[in-house]
């Protein structure tokens, strides 16, 4: 993936407010960086693609089976978003 492209959402998933624990739905097309916001608390977050999160069960799987860890054809490679607090712009007083 390059610079210039971006993660999106392929489905309709639902992630946990930080701020209040509410159900915070993101819709299919949600992209990395995206601001949304808490429907219970209106607490702005960001949402975050973080590749650390690929699903590697598979990988384990089929290297304990014998068989080759590299045909990546038929692994889950998902990576999974979170949704941290929105940074804060700052004050512009006109300086």
């Amino acid at each position: 993936m390059t610079s210039q492209e971006q993660y999106c959402l392929t489905e309709d998933i639902t992630r946990k407010c930080p701020e209040c624990d509410a159900d915070v739905s993101l819709s299919r097309g949600t992209r990395d960086a995206e601001i949304v916001t808490c429907p219970d608390c209106s607490f702005e977050m960001e949402v975050v693609f973080d590749p650390s999160t690929l699903n590697l069960g598979e990988v384990a799987k089929r290297v304990r089976k014998g068989e080759s860890p590299y045909d990546v054809s038929k692994l889950d490679l998902t990576v999974s978003p979170t949704l941290v607090p929105a940074p804060q712009e700052d004050e512009d007083w006109g300086e």
